[in-house]
């Protein structure tokens, strides 16, 4: 059974109306849009989620917005002025151009700008970012090969001559990984659906500034996206991270830039490598190391523990159930809290247990509290702005900790 691999649609929470930068809020107990003046765009009360659609040049073609009907999140989609076109009947809705792409009874379907649904049904669809769709009419359960068409605005499938055996992912800087049925081998599809990097691998990473980690016979290795290769595919493992590589090797770990030169060579000793934002940690059953791009070591401890990245070269310390700060230069912070985690923008949340279960506040990344811990569960919106969970409602916060809206539950639903 060939492998099938899950369609993941990333989209940007920031979209423009009318100028205005706008955002989805989701929460506990709902979810609405808001301006970066943190105004009410779409209220809560109707929904459960929502996501803001948009083209390729950043306009709201619409939003989708989500409700559980028997227990499954399903999506119904709204105009840019919020009016619902649709009941809550999709399982998922993406902006694909102009249009979208939805799927419904575990099918996919185009819905053109105009928003009539064309009645073909897809075993799979991804966008290509110039307003076309790769798609696939076969079961992707089967080990039958199936044809990759080229779905346009109207509706019309182009036929690319190319066949897989996989499931469509997702684009990357204009190039989709694909295995490819006569070979099979991977090879990279540019936004026209033809081979700009012929099927030669046996695993074929995303890219990600210009550079994607893909598998030969003899092992992993670098390439551009021309095809060239910038690091011989012979090493045992290659690790990314945040500005460095970490390649492995008999045991030996070379460190890289991201211009892929050697800043390191470190011997494992049977130790593992994992990276941590912009530092690398090597773990044993007996310790566990922190060490910089340059191979310094920064940090020990005795036995394992757990370190993850926190953005801005800040570093989280998990140990004894008990959380702690590092500092870009490896010197931990003594004060400990019973959780932190990043929120995804500039500010980290982090947990305080009380008899009342843990609550959660903001503070910044040299451990300084912005908020105290108030919130059942906290959140980044988008840049300056965070969404805090409570008694069912939200509040919403800027960077300050300030407070610039609270929307409370109800029995009619959530009210401003």
């Amino acid at each position: 059974m060939r492998r099938l691999l899950v369609l993941i649609c990333l989209l940007s929470l920031v979209a423009f109306s009318g100028g205005a930068e706008v955002y989805a809020v989701n929460y506990t107990g709902g979810a609405l849009v808001v301006n970066d003046a943190g105004e009410t765009v779409l209220p809560p009360g109707r929904y459960q989620r929502i996501q803001i659609l948009r083209s390729d040049d950043g306009r709201v073609t619409g939003y989708a917005a989500g409700n559980a009907v028997d227990g499954v999140l399903k999506y119904a989609l709204l105009s840019p002025e919020g009016e619902a076109l649709s009941d809550c009947i999709l399982t998922g809705l993406w902006a694909a151009g102009d249009g979208f792409f939805a799927v419904k009874d575990n099918v996919f379907h185009y819905v053109y700008p105009s928003l009539e649904v064309d009645g073909t049904a897809y075993s799979s669809l991804t966008y290509s970012g110039n307003g076309k769709l790769l798609s696939l009419t076969g079961s992707v359960f089967d080990d039958v090969s199936d044809p990759v068409g080229i779905l346009d605005s109207s509706g019309f499938v182009f036929d690319t001559g190319i066949y897989t055996l996989g499931n469509l992912g997702q684009y990357c800087e204009g190039l989709l990984a694909l295995l490819d049925a006569t070979s099979n081998l991977y090879g990279y599809l540019d936004t026209d659906g033809a081979w700009v990097i012929a099927p030669a691998y046996h695993y074929a990473g995303d890219f990600q500034d210009g550079l994607a980690i893909v598998a030969g016979a003899m092992g992993y290795g670098v390439i551009d996206k021309t095809g060239a290769s910038l690091l011989p595919s012979e090493y045992d493992l290659i690790l990314r991270g945040d500005g460095l590589f970490a390649a492995v090797r008999e045991d030996t770990l070379y460190l890289m830039d991201t211009d892929l030169s050697q800043t390191a060579c470190v011997p494992l000793e049977g130790a593992n490598a994992a990276l941590a934002g912009k530092h690398v940690l090597l773990s044993s059953a007996s310790s566990t190391r922190l060490l910089s791009v340059s191979g310094e070591a920064l940090a020990f401890w005795d036995g394992l523990v757990t370190v993850s990245g926190a953005g801005e070269d800040a570093l989280i310390l998990e140990r004894d159930d008990a959380y702690q700060l590092i500092t870009p230069a490896g010197d931990v912070l003594s004060r400990e809290w019973d959780l932190i985690y990043p929120t995804g923008g500039e500010l980290l949340a982090y947990g305080s247990r009380g008899d009342s279960g843990m609550k959660f506040g903001l503070m910044d990344r040299a451990g300084q509290e912005v908020t105290p811990a108030l919130y059942d569960a906290i959140n980044w919106v988008a840049q300056g702005l965070y969404c805090g969970d409570i008694s069912g409602g939200a509040v919403l916060l800027n960077a300050e900790g300030e407070v610039l809206n609270t929307y409370s539950a109800g029995e009619e639903g959530l009210s401003q």
